[in-house]
């Protein structure tokens, strides 16, 4: 089903892909004749903007008050609230009010009534009802256009520029904003009837849903408008002000403060002291234990990690607030195969995709099954289980439809009990996934049971963030995916109690209802390239989406150790090294990003509870390196000692800096240039452009093949620096970062010797240069190489 690939990156791709090139949703068509009623028009009004409403139900004005200037587009207009029946959609073509009530009236005689509320902030619109209840299938709320569309905000509900912003915010989950992106940009809004028997699709499976209770009525929507300067505080006012969740952490609000940076660590009872010591030492604020309970549903912890079970996570959890830090837990929001959900009884919640009866007795031994129907049964892109009662079945083929044989059973699948069935029981087609081993999915009330779990264990170990990441699960309930999601994590919430608006929330999407929720994606996925190149387009993608949105950016997930089934690359690439923190450092408090750094050897014990790994495995050799790095940044950052024009220069993706910490209140800043490529025996030379005058030169050399010993540097004016003693082994680095010596490393940068340099030779002039290395060896000699050339040092202290 995903392969290595967090749900994230599929999901909310897929996600944003449904709204690109969309055409407006409302557009007035179709309907049976009829004379448009009287009507009247009425102007609301915020502390900031104005909309007029027309007699016929439409916006046709959109005035920013501040500006005394009009904001709608000149020729269009806005349709309120549009209906949907069968394939075609109708435009109000009439409006009567009564006090703050509107009716709005269809071509085919159909009606709706809105509660309209004018606040400082926003004006809420609430659906009341629509008549014929069992004819119209959805509603729409727009399309709303403005002429200050510079930005479009899918996440967040805007469109906006340097001077104004127009918004339009879901007030429950069950109203899905869409903001169009591309060409005429546009926002609109929308609610499903599900009230009546509706064709759903989730992981390959089509099926019916219908949710009593789940009509268009309820839909709700705030519409703002102010100048962008004001854009986060209309939208805190819009959360107050509705009852939405206001997400604060120390007393801010998530949306004003700089994306979390933390440490994932795969620590356990024994080993969580040396991990609270590293994240110490790195100045980061928090840890997280990427992945930690046994099975996804009922939040066990390892028992491999955690002997002691809860109260062994627990006493881990109170050693990581005693020193100061803050401490974050996650999950993944489904259900594995070996959850007490599934195995040895499954729960009767867990996800199904159609049903049969069985047309003859079966014993538990048999291997066919007939069936009434195998219509749910024949799908071939998915894992194929069924239920019967109590026993999980795996099957092949289906042969036939009314009726039809399923052939090739294994009974008494996943632990389940293989029994006798009898003529007429039901047979239910089991929604089945595969993430590094079978998944199950919950119905709608299971999947919520799974958020308020997630709640739980925040209560319990006291987070100060939780990470929800397969959010995507709740698709199995039929809903459209925006609204499956959404509820999923208001579930979360409401469970949540005294943590629910005081703490950090991350989940695997976000769309403009969850915004309200959520401080920060889900995602990245570097396993298997190089530390700086992994996903590193999409990662300014997203970083750029998080600009437009109005949220605090992130760069999603790194390893400092390359897992174990993707170390089978170039060796040097495998493990982090103190360059890499600091271009990944220099990333992040360049564009007040945040990050997860993980530690940990194997993503198979990662995520499945695999027997837990050395913490000779989990900590690089290089680690107090790593962390001085880390911390010089991070204490440079929280002292707020970049000033722009530094941060934007540091914040550019092919730019590289050295900056060392000289105390509590002084920084210097070195910026590199670097030169890299392989060397052989028939290409020794690099060629650069130095851009700084007389630029000390640093060096990192890997041997990838066979032995060498005499290495030299050559310069130009014919200058050699020898390199006495540098006798590199296969898998050896060595690596020159000033002073009178050159420090060789094993492949893990583990220490192993060092070499005398001349300093003094070291210089190169501005300008084009080539520099070439030398050394004896034989033919199979590789040398990964980079040369690094020093600028000139800038002194940073603290920021007023």
């Amino acid at each position: 089903m995903i392969n290595q690939m967090s749900f994230v990156a599929i999901v909310v791709l897929a996600l944003a892909a449904s709204a690109i090139g969309e055409t407006p949703p409302a557009v007035p068509t179709g309907g049976t004749t009829g004379v448009a009623p009287a009507g009247d028009s009425r102007k609301l009004s915020t502390d900031s903007f104005i909309i007029t409403i027309d007699d016929k139900g439409c916006v046709t004005g959109m005035l920013d008050k501040a500006g005394n200037k009009e904001i709608l587009p000149k020729g269009r207009v806005c349709p309120l609230l549009s209906i949907k029946i069968g394939d075609k959609t109708l435009a109000p073509v009439g409006a009567k009010w009564s006090g703050d009530t509107l009716e709005l009236s269809y071509a085919g005689g159909e009606h709706t009534k809105i509660a309209a509320t004018q606040k400082p902030s926003h004006i809420k619109f609430e659906l009341l009802s629509a008549v014929p209840k069992d004819q119209i299938d959805e509603v729409t709320w727009g399309p709303f256009y403005t002429v200050h569309e510079e930005n479009a905000g899918t996440f967040t509900g805007i469109l906006w520029d340097k001077e104004f912003t127009l918004g339009l915010q879901t007030l429950n989950p069950k109203t899905i904003v869409t903001v169009n992106e591309q060409g005429g940009k546009w926002m609109s809004a929308h609610s499903r009837d599900y009230e009546r028997p509706r064709k759903a699709n989730a992981f390959n499976h089509e099926f019916t849903v219908c949710y009593p209770g789940e009509g268009v009525a309820g839909s709700k929507i705030a519409l703002l408008g102010c100048p962008s300067v004001r854009a986060l505080d209309t939208i805190a006012a819009v959360e107050l002000a509705e009852g939405l969740p206001h997400m604060t952490r120390n007393g801010k609000w998530f949306r004003t403060m700089p994306g979390v940076r933390y440490l994932s660590f795969e620590f356990s009872e024994e080993t969580i002291d040396d991990f609270i010591k590293v994240a110490l030492a790195s100045g980061f604020k928090a840890i997280q234990h990427p992945a930690m309970w046994e099975t996804w549903g009922h939040l066990e912890p390892k028992k491999t990690q955690f002997p002691n079970g809860r109260a062994g996570l627990k006493a881990c959890v109170d050693k990581v607030h005693k020193a100061g830090l803050e401490f974050f837990l996650g999950t993944l929001a489904f259900v594995s195969a070996d959850d007490a959900y599934v195995t040895p009884k499954p729960d009767p919640r867990l996800a199904t995709a159609g049903s049969s009866k069985l047309t003859k007795d079966i014993t538990d031994k048999d291997t066919v099954i007939e069936l009434a129907d195998g219509a749910a049964f024949g799908n071939p892109k998915d894992k194929r289980c069924l239920r019967i009662g109590d026993e999980l079945i795996m099957f092949g083929n289906t042969v036939g439809d009314k009726p039809a044989r399923i052939e090739g059973c294994t009974r008494g699948a996943f632990g389940t009990t293989a029994s006798a069935h009898r003529a007429g029981d039901d047979t239910s087609r089991m929604i089945l996934g595969d993430f590094f081993g079978p998944l199950f999915y919950g119905n709608r009330e299971l999947t919520r049971e799974l958020a308020r779990n997630g709640a739980e264990v925040t209560l319990r170990y006291d987070l100060q963030r939780y990470g929800f990441d397969g959010l995507e699960g709740a698709l199995s309930s039929g809903l459209e995916p925006d609204f499956a999601l959404s509820e999923e994590v208001e579930a979360w919430h409401a469970a949540a109690g005294p943590k629910q608006n005081t703490m950090r929330f991350g989940a695997s999407g976000m769309n403009v209802y969850t915004c309200h929720y959520i401080d920060s994606v889900e995602w990245g996925e570097p396993w298997g390239a190089e530390f700086r190149k992994g996903m590193l387009d999409y990662r300014f993608m997203r970083m750029e989406q998080y600009r437009r949105n109005m949220i605090p950016k992130s760069l999603g997930q790194y390893c400092a150790q390359m897992y174990a089934i993707a170390g089978n690359g170039r060796p040097e690439l495998n493990r982090c090294r103190v360059e890499d923190i600091e271009w990944l450092m220099g990333l992040a408090c360049g564009n007040d990003a945040g990050f997860q750094l993980s530690f940990t050897p194997d993503w198979n014990a990662f995520l499945r509870g695999r027997p837990k790994s050395p913490i000779e495995a989990l900590l690089l050799p290089n680690i107090d390196e790593l962390t001085r790095a880390m911390h010089a940044w991070q204490s440079a950052y929280d002292a707020n000692a970049f000033p722009q024009e530094v941060k934007t220069l540091i914040g550019e993706r092919n730019r590289e800096f050295h900056l060392v910490e000289n105390s509590k209140t002084s920084w210097t800043l070195y910026p590199l240039h670097a030169a890299t490529g392989t060397l052989e025996a028939a290409t020794r030379t690099l060629k650069t452009d130095n851009p700084h005058d007389n630029a000390p030169v640093h060096f990192v050399i890997f041997n990838a093949g066979s032995s060498v010993s005499k290495l030299a540097l050559k310069l130009p004016g014919n200058v050699t620096v020898p390199l006495e003693g540098a006798e590199l082994k296969g898998e050896e680095i060595i690596r020159y970062t000033g002073g009178e010596e050159a420090v060789i490393y094993g492949r893990n940068w583990n220490k192993l010797r060092t070499v005398k340099v001349n300093a003094k030779l070291l210089s190169l002039a501005k300008g084009p240069a080539e520099i070439a290395v030398d050394w004896a060896g034989d033919d199979k000699v590789k040398l990964t190489t980079e040369i690094r050339l020093v600028g000139p040092a800038r002194q940073l202290t603290p920021q007023k």
